[in-house]
């Protein structure tokens, strides 16, 4: 946050915006109200979250004496992310992030979007203590397209 000279906490950003107006035509079919467009909404949110809880798998190799993660807490972790399989060529087992390695893990809030969801999920499930391998479809890791932020790792 920064402050502004009275002391006050400043904004990173300020905008003002104008509707002026719509493009497009209208062309006379009946739009669909709030609430129909909420339903479908919530519809696609539901097909999501089952199509993510559907795509990871974990195994407890030691399993945890501690508290159980929830949504919102601070949790700290090691993670080891290698490919599992590849049609991009990519060789089996390579690692492509290593926390060990890099001597830092990682500091996140669960729940908040920071990992891949079918990661989130599985780290959701684990104790603290807990050593597990996490196996991530991509429906549940980076889609299709792979991950801008890890190269190495392609899409589906």
């Amino acid at each position: 946050v920064r402050y502004h000279r009275s002391g006050e906490p400043r904004p990173y950003f300020r905008a003002r915006c104008r509707m002026m107006g719509m493009m497009g035509e209208d062309d006379g079919k009946e739009k669909p109200s709030i609430d129909e467009l909420r339903a479908q909404e919530e519809e696609r949110h539901r097909a999501r979250e089952a199509e993510v809880d559907a795509s990871w798998s974990k195994t407890v190799v030691t399993p945890g004496t501690g508290k159980p993660a929830w949504h919102g807490a601070r949790a700290t972790l090691h993670v080891v992310g290698t490919i599992v399989s590849s049609r991009s060529g990519e060789a089996v087992g390579s690692v492509f992030e290593d926390t060990r390695q890099r001597g830092e893990p990682h500091l996140l809030l669960l729940g908040r979007g920071v990992l891949v969801p079918g990661l989130e999920k599985a780290v959701q499930s684990m104790r603290e203590g807990e050593l597990a391998t996490v196996i991530v479809e991509p429906a549940g890791g980076y889609g299709g397209g792979g991950a801008p932020s890890f190269p190495r790792v392609p899409g589906s």
